[in-house]
C-alpha cells in the first residue's frame, strides 16, 4: 500500500494521510487535497551546448543549420521525454541522421536543472 499525501492549499503544508488524521484532519472536515511529489528538469546553458554537439556531429544539416530558438525547441523535448519517459533524451529520426539510423542522446544531469515540487492529484 502506498502513501497518501495530502496538503493544506492555504498553508502548503504537506503530510500523510495519517499524521493530518493524529491531528483530527480529514479531506472530509478540511481543506486538504491529495498530492503527489513531481521531479522536473529544465535543460541548462551546458545541456543546450551537449544538445548543439550532438547535433553538429550528428544531424545530416550539421551544427551551423541550428539556431538558438532551434536548440530550445530540442531542449523542450528532452524535458518532456524527463517527465514522460524517464529520461531527459532527444531523439534524431533515422532520415535525418549521418548514420541513417534513429539516434538518442541523453542529457547529462550536469546539463539540467533539477525541482521538486507537490503537485495535486
Amino acid at each position: 500500500m502506498s502513501t497518501i499525501y495530502l496538503m493544506n492549499p492555504h498553508t502548503g503544508t504537506v503530510q500523510t494521510e495519517a499524521e493530518w488524521a493524529e491531528e483530527g484532519f480529514t479531506s472530509e472536515n478540511a481543506d486538504l487535497v491529495e498530492v503527489v511529489q513531481v521531479t522536473t528538469a529544465t535543460v541548462n546553458d551546458k545541456g543546450i551546448d551537449e544538445i548543439a554537439d550532438v547535433l553538429a556531429a550528428r544531424h545530416l544539416l550539421g551544427g551551423d543549420h541550428f539556431t538558438i530558438p532551434m536548440f530550445r525547441a530540442w531542449a523542450a523535448e528532452a524535458e518532456y521525454n524527463y517527465i514522460n519517459n524517464g529520461g531527459a533524451f532527444i531523439e534524431i529520426a533515422s532520415k535525418d541522421t549521418v548514420s541513417g539510423h534513429t539516434e538518442l542522446y541523453e542529457v547529462s544531469d550536469a546539463g539540467l536543472d533539477f525541482e521538486t515540487e507537490w503537485v495535486e492529484v
